[in-house]
């Protein structure tokens, strides 16, 4: 594995601990993101990964810094904060963006 590739086994189990430390269930967990109790569980074995709309959510119900939990390491301080939780935000309209080139460029190719 690449050394920065993403290690779902690992977010499980810092998922884990960020739910024995919130001490809140998985059902309510799941319901307030409106997901499958079961996804929870997958999140946590490290089968899947919740989407990146889910993750800044999934941090704020757990209480637990979102770049921890996606990372493994402490949030850094300073004006990269407001970076890394801008590109949060941005996400899903860089994300709608991407999938509308992509109808685009689709539509252009076609004879």
């Amino acid at each position: 594995m690449a050394a920065n590739a993403f290690d779902q086994r690992r977010f499980g189990q810092r998922l884990q601990k960020a739910i024995e430390k919130s001490e809140i269930r998985k059902v309510r967990l799941a319901g307030e993101l409106k997901v499958n109790p079961s996804r929870i569980s997958e999140w946590i074995r490290g089968k899947r990964v919740p989407s990146i709309q889910q993750l800044p959510a999934l941090a704020r119900i757990l209480d637990a810094d979102l770049h921890w939990l996606i990372t493994g390491h402490p949030a850094p301080t300073g004006p990269t904060d407001a970076l890394i939780e801008e590109a949060v935000r941005a996400a899903p309209v860089l994300q709608a963006l991407a999938a509308r080139a992509d109808a685009l460029a689709d539509v252009t190719a076609s004879p």
